[in-house]
């Protein structure tokens, strides 16, 4: 069982932030659940637009002097429509993989979502010709890159693309208007698999059914 009072560093892109969503992204909504169960102080760190390079440069390296107990990261799907090479993408993960493993703290990373059943991915079908099952195609190549965290006894890599995979299709309510970010609805999915993730791992008591 994690231990209250609980440091949470959140890192990543404009879902940590919270873009698209009123009361906020995942790491908002796991802060309020782990409240039920005494002081929680968190320190998100995520930055709209983010790449895997940005958070492997300013994000990561910033984490071990905060003395985190638990960190969450989601990290990637700017640098899927950016088209950072296969090669440069696998080495910023390695390099987050690297830092986030010499900590302490629990650290959940969340692989890639299936953006492809989007609403923006019609527009980029439309307008920049990437369709749907290249889209699709390109994220599950770049999800085979996050075995580089596995490695380490305290990451765990959470399957966020298997939660987009049976979620997302033909439930629009789960993306903001944008069609591209989560909605409040979106991101209570999105922290519901996450606390499922700290249950598995046993570091918070299971809610009953």
């Amino acid at each position: 069982m994690i231990r209250y009072p609980i440091t949470y560093v959140a890192l990543g892109d404009s879902t940590a932030v919270g873009v698209g969503a009123r009361n906020g992204g995942y790491p908002r909504r796991l802060e309020e659940r782990l409240r039920a169960g005494g002081e929680v102080r968190l320190i998100n760190l995520g930055q709209s637009g983010a790449t895997s390079s940005e958070v492997a440069q300013s994000q990561a390296g910033r984490v071990n002097a905060l003395a985190p107990d638990l960190v969450t990261l989601a990290v990637g799907v700017n640098d899927v429509w950016r088209m950072v090479p296969d090669a440069q993408f696998e080495a910023n993960l390695i390099s987050i993989a690297r830092q986030l493993g010499a900590l302490c703290a629990k650290v959940f990373v969340n692989n890639l979502p299936d953006m492809s059943h989007a609403p923006a991915a019609k527009l980029a079908s439309d307008y920049l010709g990437i369709k749907p099952e290249l889209l699709r195609e390109r994220i599950q190549r770049l999800n085979h890159y996050f075995s580089v965290f596995a490695v380490y006894p305290n990451i765990t890599v959470v399957n966020t693309h298997g939660l987009s995979r049976a979620a997302l299709p033909g439930r629009e309510e789960l993306f903001s208007p944008d069609g591209f970010h989560p909605s409040d609805a979106g991101y209570e999915e999105w922290a519901r698999l996450l606390w499922g993730e700290l249950e598995s791992a046993g570091l918070v008591q299971r809610r009953p059914s």
